[in-house]
């Protein structure tokens, strides 16, 4: 039986491989001279700010609650209940909200997980009223989840997330339903992990129904991830890990992702990594502290992304733990 679930894992890691081979029987794919075609791009918004510094490289390691943006299968790792609130000063004077809850039985591992991004409200204008009209206009994005996990091996775990989207600009609004899959596998080598994941699965569709415009794809992401504690350990005085991803997109072609996170005491955690073939993001870094907290770690972090032009960089902050 053991083996049988080794097979169906290295399928799993072998077809979304080579996905990017497959796209290319549509030429509209081939070319990946898609960028900015798709919708409901604040999905692929890295949530969490030990995940933002990492680089995003954050689907192999997933031990915490918001494993639920990456690797909903690795939410099996939390011992009982989890939880994790973030915030991120975003670009332009927007603002990002998620937060996420985890529960384990012995039937498996549940999870809740909210996203909000929102701007300032601004004056409306219009080509003979270019001073403003005087009626304020809002936007923002709402995303709200459920998500499953179980192991169904001590090795090997398997999770889904599906969730409700929601975009809103003044007096248009349009909705949908996203679905994420995501395997993990945990070798016994020197805490070597392996990360399938696809993410936000979902239907074509228009930008506006009123004028009945093209329909576009949702922000699709197949990942294949590694991660390894290539030196000491997180428990013990020192640790590092090191974790890589292998991207692909359907509207931006591949994307790679990585990451290194230093452990000292199990307390204080350093963290670099980069993201490759990104337009306007590329190095962050960040810290975090876990200290113990009524028998319980509580861990604070804290991630700066850079942006290569025309923004400043945003920060993150989260706070997460497990009871």
């Amino acid at each position: 039986m053991l083996k049988k679930y080794h097979f169906i894992l290295l399928i799993l890691v072998v077809a979304i491989w080579q996905f990017p081979l497959w796209s290319q029987v549509d030429t509209e794919f081939a070319d990946f001279n898609r960028a900015g075609k798709t919708i409901y791009n604040f999905l692929r918004v890295e949530q969490g700010a030990r995940a933002v510094a990492l680089g995003g490289a954050f689907t192999p390691i997933a031990d915490d609650a918001n494993a639920v943006f990456y690797n909903p299968a690795g939410l099996t790792q939390i011992a009982s209940m989890g939880y994790a609130i973030s915030y991120a000063d975003w670009l332009v004077d927007s603002k990002f909200y998620s937060g996420a809850f985890s529960y384990k039985s012995n039937w498996g591992t549940l999870a809740f997980s909210y996203v909000q991004f929102g701007i300032e409200e601004f004056e409306e204008t219009l080509p003979l009223q270019p001073q403003g009209t005087g009626r304020m206009v809002s936007a923002g994005n709402l995303a709200l989840g459920l998500a499953y996990a179980r192991e169904i091996t001590d090795k090997l775990s398997i999770g889904g997330h599906v969730r409700y989207v929601q975009e809103t600009l003044d007096q248009d609004n349009r909705s949908t339903v996203a679905f994420d899959l995501a395997t993990f596998y945990r070798t016994g080598f020197r805490g070597l992990t392996l990360g399938v994941a696809l993410r936000n699965l979902g239907p074509d569709q228009a930008v506006s129904k009123a004028t009945r415009s093209e329909s576009f794809p949702m922000p699709i992401d197949f990942n294949v991830t590694i991660a390894s504690e290539v030196l000491g350990s997180r428990k013990g005085p020192y640790g590092l890990i090191l974790a890589f991803e292998n991207g692909f997109t359907v509207d931006l072609g591949d994307r790679y992702r990585a990451g290194a996170e230093l452990w000292l005491m199990n307390l204080i955690a350093i963290r670099g990594g980069y993201r490759f073939n990104y337009s306007n993001e590329d190095f962050s870094f960040g810290f975090g502290i876990s200290p113990q907290f009524k028998g319980q770690q509580l861990n604070m972090d804290l991630a700066y992304t850079n942006f290569k032009e025309y923004f400043d960089a945003p920060l993150r902050v989260s706070v997460s733990g497990a009871f």
